[in-house]
């Protein structure tokens, strides 16, 4: 009878070994698949000309340090960094001189090194702050491959566009904010660049604040991220749904100080060169999440933040990608994110109701008599979304958020 029960668990011990040796099996096979991945990535990628991507590579940096990583494992992600560098430098036969080009090439592999240490720490060693972390690396870099895909295949489908429906609505409110934003630029070099620089980087924002409540340990759902990818998702198919690309595509040799006023225009679809990515403007809803997410952090992060708002806005009119109605309607549409993520659905269906009425008023041609009018239109909405937004930034943190919190903040401080 012994030796039955001892040939037993015998037995039941060789099955779960074997259990164990086939998952660990599979966990190289997944790693191996993640660092092929990214070595054509570093191979394919032209990261000195995609600054989309490379920011959105660069982010894993912040994610990989937001989990309190030790000297080692920051010595590792260096490491690979630099193989990846090389990879990609290798096949030049010239050496890149200009600054820009080489500092988005090393971000980008930092953030690849930052990427194969924590597929590594998660897919092997099984750490869950590390597997949280890779999830949240892979966000922006994915989207912003799928995103540009998608654009560019949906600007075939739009031959012509509204533009002349949103620049329309602009000018009856009697502004002219790209050509003032332009002359600031010209007697503010320093700005210009600050505002250029936000702008081509605001994919390194939302990686950059989930780091910063992780390593504050605010390991709370839903993240920026999390919202970032919902507003991208959702932004692209309401981008189509009012197809439009911008007053520089739509004047191109006359923005931003010889635009032809209103009277001279008759309002019609037209075509237009460009991305239809105008309204609503994600750059706008992608920094405006950023700026409520800085809220549960500290100071220097929330005036961080109101600067990268506040260069964002700015660069969003005064390139000519978007109108000024396009930074408006991002505003109820960033309610109808954030309640969406926050299971604020009261919130969510006014954000969203309001971000769609304002496309039905815009694709009807509605232009207000008086530019007060334009404007208590703008103040209402303003008013309504603010105060639907600020509850959810007062209310408790869900039950997934806390437990996901203390795993974190416990996990992470056994590596100091």
């Amino acid at each position: 009878m012994e030796r039955r029960d001892a040939l037993k668990g015998s037995a039941v011990s060789d099955d779960l070994s074997d259990v164990n040796s086939h998952e660990r099996g599979l966990r190289v096979l997944a790693l191996a698949a993640v660092v092929l991945a990214l070595v054509l990535s570093v191979v394919f990628g032209h990261f000195a000309t995609n600054s989309t991507l490379a920011c959105g590579l660069a982010g894993a940096v912040f994610l990989h340090l937001g989990i309190r990583p030790d000297f080692r494992q920051i010595q590792w992600a260096v490491m690979v960094g630099a193989g990846y560098a090389l990879l990609h430098f290798l096949p030049f036969t010239q050496f890149p001189t200009s600054p820009l080009p080489i500092a988005l090439t090393i971000a980008a592999c930092a953030g690849l090194g930052g990427i194969t240490v924590l597929a590594y720490q998660g897919l092997i060693l099984q750490s869950e702050p590390d597997i949280a972390a890779f999830q949240d690396a892979l966000i922006v870099p994915l989207f912003s491959i799928g995103a540009g895909a998608a654009l560019r295949a949906a600007q075939t489908f739009w031959p012509k566009t509204f533009d002349l429906y949103l620049y329309a609505f602009d000018a009856s409110l009697r502004v002219s904010p790209a050509a003032a934003v332009n002359r600031w630029w010209q007697a503010l070099p320093l700005l210009a660049i600050l505002c250029s620089g936000a702008y081509a980087g605001i994919l390194i924002f939302p990686a950059l604040y989930r780091a910063w409540a992780v390593h504050s340990g605010i390991g709370r759902e839903p993240s920026v991220l999390r919202s970032f990818l919902v507003a991208g998702l959702f932004g692209l198919v309401l981008n189509q749904c009012c197809p439009a690309a911008g007053p520089r595509y739509l004047f191109p040799g006359e923005f931003p100080d010889q635009m032809p006023a209103l009277g001279t225009l008759t309002v019609a679809m037209t075509a237009v060169a460009g991305v239809r990515s105008a309204i609503p403007s994600l750059q706008t809803t992608w920094a405006l999440l950023v700026w409520w997410s800085a809220w549960r952090l500290s100071w220097a992060a929330r005036l961080a933040a109101s600067f990268i708002v506040i260069f964002i806005l700015l660069s969003a009119v005064g390139s000519g990608d978007h109108y000024l109605v396009d930074l408006i309607v991002a505003v109820p549409f960033t309610l109808g994110v954030e309640g969406l993520c926050r299971r604020g659905y009261v919130a969510a269906g006014l954000g969203f109701g309001l971000t769609l009425a304002w496309f039905i008023l815009l694709r009807s041609g509605f232009r207000p008599h008086t530019p007060e009018i334009g404007w208590l239109l703008v103040a209402g909405t303003f008013l309504v979304c603010v105060a639907c937004q600020i509850p959810l930034y007062r209310g408790m943190h869900t039950e997934e958020g806390l437990a996901l919190s203390s795993r974190l903040t416990a996990m992470t401080a056994e590596k100091r």
